[in-house]
């Protein structure tokens, strides 16, 4: 792939960012409240790379439902955060296999979090750590915007 074609990738990437955001934001909050435990704990929301930012977008979407949702890394939430018992702790990787997030879920769930894990790959080392597996509306990247 030239530079050229990488960039022009990426645009047609971004550009499918807030449709894709739209798509999957409502089904993945619909699939959130129902495994949502306690409404009065703090909701964390991480990940590593994009999906950080996925993280960062779904929190913000969260919040105008009235949930306390708190947007972390996945290092932030593995070592800094004050998860506790109670709380529900999202992790997100497309993969499923990124590290710092699966250390991230399983931790929160030995402290007593109630886990979720959104990927794409529904027998993914993150999954397997997580109490639940919310599903996806679409892929992030649709294999139609690749080039060939």
């Amino acid at each position: 792939m030239t530079p050229s074609e990488s960039r022009a990738l990426m645009q047609r990437e971004l550009d499918e960012q807030p449709a894709i955001l739209e798509a999957a934001a409502g089904p993945l909050a619909r699939a959130a409240r129902q495994l949502r435990r306690d409404p009065s704990r703090p909701v964390w929301v991480g990940g590593c790379g994009d999906s950080l930012y996925a993280a960062q977008a779904i929190a913000l979407f969260a919040r105008r439902l009235g949930w306390d949702a708190r947007p972390a890394s996945a290092a932030e939430m593995l070592w800094d955060a004050p998860i506790a018992k109670g709380d529900t702790v999202v992790g997100i990787s497309i993969s499923g296999a990124t590290r710092r997030t699966v250390e991230a879920l399983a931790s929160a769930s030995d402290k007593g979090a109630h886990t979720l894990a959104v990927t794409l790959i529904r027998d993914s080392a993150l999954a397997q750590v997580a109490n639940d597996v919310p599903p996806m509306a679409e892929p992030p990247v649709r294999a139609s915007a690749r080039p060939e």
